[in-house]
Parts: C-alpha cells; structure tokens; sequence
C-alpha cells in the first residue's frame, strides 16, 4: 500500500487524571489522520514511535515503541504512547513509520511531527513534588516578585537622581492600580515580539489568529465558525466563514470559501470557491472562480469566473476567464460563446501566438518515423481523429488506425465513414490501398508511374528515352495461353494470362513487385504486339489480293483463248 500523506500537527492528550486518587503516568493519547493515494486510509496498520530531540537528526529520546494491527477507520487512529520521563521542556518530535499489518518494510512519514504542550502537564502537575526547585518558580522570586527586581538600602541609585525623573513622559506613569486583565494603549508603538494568547484585534473585530491545531487565520470573520478543522490557512475577510471541520484548506481572498467543508481545497481570488460545501481536493484560482462547485472534488479552475456547470463534477478542468467545464475527467480551455458569461469562443495555439483556427499547432515535422506534429495513441482498438460537422447533410468522419479487434484488417490506416459505418478507403500494412466504391465509367485511364505515383496515362515522347522499333507480333501472340481460372480471394471467375508465362516470352508485357517478383501483366502492352500482329497480317492479305488478281487475269485470257476455238463451250454460252 502507497502511503503518501498524513496531517501534520496531531492532537495530544494526557489519558491520566490528576487526582489525589491515582498517581499520574507519563502516557499520553496520540491520535493522527492517515491517507493513501490521496484518499481516508482504512483498515489494519502497525506503526512504529520514536522520539527525537530535532525536527531533522538529532538524538532519539527513550525507545522506539510498537503498535501492532491498529485499526484506522475513515483515515483516523489513536494510540496511546509512553515514553517515560522524556518532556523536561525541550523541543520534542515524534517520527512515525507504517506499514500494513503483516506486510514488509515501513514506510517513514515525514516530516516529523512537533509535540504540543499537552503532554508536559504531566511535568507541570508534579512540580508541587519535585524533589529539586532550583528552577522553580518560588526558587527566584520573593513574595512573587522576581528576586533581580530587589535593591539593598545602601544602593547609590535610591538616592542619585537620573532620567527618567518623576513627571517625565518617557514612562508609564499609573494614577490607580493597574488592572490585572484587560487594558488600552493609545497613540503609536512598536516591539520586537508581542505575544497575544489567541488573536489580534482591531476596532473589535477578530484580524488574526494561529490555533494549537495548525490553523492560520486572518481577517476580519475569517474562519469564524471553525471548530475542529485543523491545518487551514485562511487569508482575507470571511474567508472560510462557515468551514467547521474541513481541513488543511488554503482560502485567499475576500469570502474566498466561505461556505467550505470539506478538505484539502486551495482557493485563490476574490470569491473564489464560495460556495463549495464538501467538495475536496480542488484547485481555484481567479476572482469568482468556482462558484458553482458544491460538493465536486479534484476539480481545476484557473481564469476569471472560470466555472463548473454542474456541483458535482469530479477530475474536470476549466482554463481561461470564463472557461467552463460540464463533464467530469475532461479539460476545458478557454471561454465558448454564450456560455457562463463568455464572449467569444477560444482559439487554442500551440506553437504559434496567433492562432487563426480553433486548434492552430506550428511545430517541427522531425525525420522519417518522427514527422508529424502531433500524436494520437491508443493501446486498443483504434487511434485517430474524429471529424464531425453539425450542418445539414453533415456527417461523421474518422481517420484511424486500427488494431486487431474492430472488424476491420489490423494495422490498416483507414477513411471511415461513421455516419454510414463503413471503411471507404483502407490501406493495410503491405502498402495495398483499398476503396469500397468507384465513381460511374469515365473516359481517362489511370497509371502507375516509376515513383509508384497514379497519374493519367500518357504515351508523350516527353516521357520518353531510348525510343526504338519494336518488331515482335504474331510469333509472340501465338506463344501467349490464355487461360480461365478462379481468383483465391474471393473466389471470382476471371479468364487472362498467366503473368510468369508472359514473362517467359516477353519480359516487357509484366510487371514486377518491390522484390522484383513477377506481379501481372501489361494487358495494354499486349495490344501494342497485336498492332504488329495485325500488320503482319495485313501484309499477307495484301499479298494474297495481289495474287489473286494475277490469277484472275490469267484465267480471263485463257476463257478468252478457248472461246475463239470453241464459242459454244459452256464457259463461254451467256448466262441469264
């Protein structure tokens, strides 16, 4: 168990009576106030007591005494301790160490702890019967008064006259005697240490005061109504007027908590936390900041009137005047429109002082996995950013990264549409880039270029080099198999070429992956072969019709020929 604070001065009182009945003990009751993470400790601890002579160092009075499975409830403990006669009137500090009952080592608090008067009446009441008096009181002193104040007869100055003699104003002259209680001084003075029991007071009224417990107060109905709350600093006019009980609080400023109960706040400006109940643990700073907290703890407000919406938020953080926070575990920076008093919304800059947008970020891009400017990192699920416009026909955007359990690949980097929950493009871990859906036909082709860029193809002589007669055609084209065939994902039906045969005939008609494996084939490509497939063929055609007109001509002649000898040869008889 992390123990981390305790309160620091602990109330002491002596458990033996002084009665003629009982002897008196040197026991006194110590009972103290322990936290963990912040919060009222509770269950079994052993503690460890030693007593020192020094806030720090020093030397150990007596030994370290024990208490072993002390309950403490809502963070409270009590424990009686004795370390016998060890309270002569010196400075004594009491070092605490604990731990969990049964648990390992112990764990020092620290500071040490101051021991209040309360344990040396148990001097104070024995003195009667102290075996010695040479520091008694009755020791130096004659019928009361102090011995050092007597002269003998014969002492020059019972006649010498020096100043200040009688009727002089350089001493306080009394007509009557002087009251034994309450008394007024008038004009202007000074001393270097005046001593007042409980407070100070001007024209009646309560201005300052330190209580045995820790608490320092100061300010006209400061702290009016406290009670027991112990280790609070109160610091302007009502401040902490109606706290009771809460403790280790720190109000500054006029009304600054006035209304306070609860614990460990620190409230700074005019009317800051005023009218916070039992609320603990927050943190307000500017004039009016907090008003409207009541019993929300761990909350952060920095700003003029910079507020929570709701009393009982818990962990929210608002910054900037007028700032306003309505969710707990959330921070707010700067003022909305319209909202507890502000003006205008807030522009937020990081890197820049003149921000033009809500977020503005200026920073340094770094080098390969360092570019950016900012992060967003997830453990789980997704990380990414989350776009959505309030308008008309709006929608929900997200740009994320996913893990393994979100229905889609694991390390995809994606543009999801959440208004319609669906990936529109996905690009997966291998650099594959995938989109739902494609726009209606259109009339330009796209093309990969040599830095593996899409651009519109183009067959320019701009883009070319090394320019040259390719030949091959129908001796290629008849090399080639076309196949049918079953695509492993998805199982589609497709026909085409096998891109590794391809190659084996024409390197030129595939393409190759980032390992320079045989990846598919330039089906374009191919029509370029048939163009000379196909002028291959035409040539022959051409021949052939040249051919065959040769031949016609010569089978003219010789009808003509066996005519002239024999006209009534069926070849030659008209038909109808």
């Amino acid at each position: 168990m992390n123990l981390i604070s305790r309160t620091t001065a602990l109330s002491m009182l002596v458990t033996a009576l002084a009665i003629s009945a009982f002897a008196q003990t040197t026991e006194f009751t110590y009972q103290g106030s322990l936290q963990s993470s912040s919060a009222p400790a509770s269950g079994n601890f052993d503690f460890e007591f030693a007593l020192f002579d020094s806030l720090t160092g020093g030397l150990q009075l007596g030994s370290t005494l024990t208490r072993s499975s002390v309950a403490v409830a809502n963070g409270t403990f009590v424990v009686n301790l004795d370390f016998g006669g060890q309270f002569p009137g010196g400075n004594r500090f009491l070092e605490i160490r604990v731990r969990t009952t049964g648990g390992g080592a112990y764990t020092l608090l620290s500071p040490r702890q101051p021991v209040s008067s309360s344990p040396y009446s148990v001097r104070s009441l024995n003195a009667t019967n102290a075996a010695t008096a040479t520091t008694a009181t009755n020791a130096t002193q004659l019928g009361g008064i102090a011995a050092d104040q007597y002269v003998i007869t014969t002492d020059p100055r019972m006649s010498n006259a020096r100043s200040p003699l009688p009727g002089s104003s350089n001493y306080i002259q009394n007509g009557g005697i002087q009251a034994s209680s309450n008394f007024n001084i008038s004009g202007i003075g000074s001393a270097s240490v005046f001593n007042a029991r409980t407070q100070f007071n001007i024209d009646g009224n309560r201005v300052l005061t330190a209580t045995d417990i820790g608490n320092t107060i100061a300010g006209i109905s400061a702290g009016q109504s406290n009670t027991t709350g112990n280790f609070n600093t109160f610091v302007g006019g009502a401040s902490g007027f109606f706290n009771t009980t809460g403790g280790q609080n720190s109000f500054f400023g006029s009304s600054a908590g006035q209304g306070n109960n609860g614990e460990a706040n620190s409230f700074f400006g005019v009317s800051s936390g005023l009218n916070n109940s039992t609320g603990s643990f927050n943190s307000f700073f500017g004039r009016r900041s907090g008003t409207g907290n009541s019993t929300g703890t761990r909350n952060t407000l920095i700003g003029y009137e910079a507020d929570v919406n709701s009393g009982d938020l818990t962990n929210a953080s608002a910054i900037g005047a007028h700032a306003s926070v309505n969710r707990s575990n959330s921070i707010v920076l700067g003022s909305v429109a319209g909202v507890n008093g502000g003006l205008a919304n807030t522009h937020v800059g990081i890197g820049i002082n003149s921000p033009n947008y809500p977020l503005s970020v200026i920073g340094s891009a770094g080098n390969g996995a360092d570019q950016g400017i900012a992060e967003f990192s997830s453990d789980v699920n997704d990380a990414g950013v989350r776009i959505r416009n309030f308008a008309a026909n709006g929608r929900i955007w997200a740009l994320f990264s996913s893990g393994g359990t979100t229905g889609l690949c694991a390390g995809c980097f994606s543009i999801y549409d959440a208004t319609q929950g669906q990936a529109r493009l996905t690009i997966n871990a291998s650099g594959n880039v995938g989109i739902s859906a494609l726009g209606a036909a259109g009339s330009t082709a796209l093309c990969l270029n040599g830095s593996n860029q899409f651009s519109t193809c183009s067959s320019s002589e701009r883009y070319k080099d090394n320019v040259a007669i390719f030949t091959l055609g129908l001796d290629l084209i008849r090399k080639l198999r076309p196949v049918s065939f079953n695509w492993k994902h998805g199982g589609m039906a497709d026909m085409g070429l096998v891109a590794e045969e391809v190659n084996a005939v024409e390197p030129l008609l595939t393409s190759t992956n980032s390992k320079g494996e045989v990846e598919g084939v330039k089906y374009d490509r191919v029509g370029v072969v048939l163009v000379n497939a196909v002028k291959e063929q035409q040539a022959q055609i051409e021949a052939q019709a040249k051919q065959i007109e040769q031949q016609r001509a010569e089978i003219e002649a010789l009808k003509a020929l066996v005519c002239s000898q024999n006209p009534g040869a069926a070849i030659c008889v008209p038909k109808n």
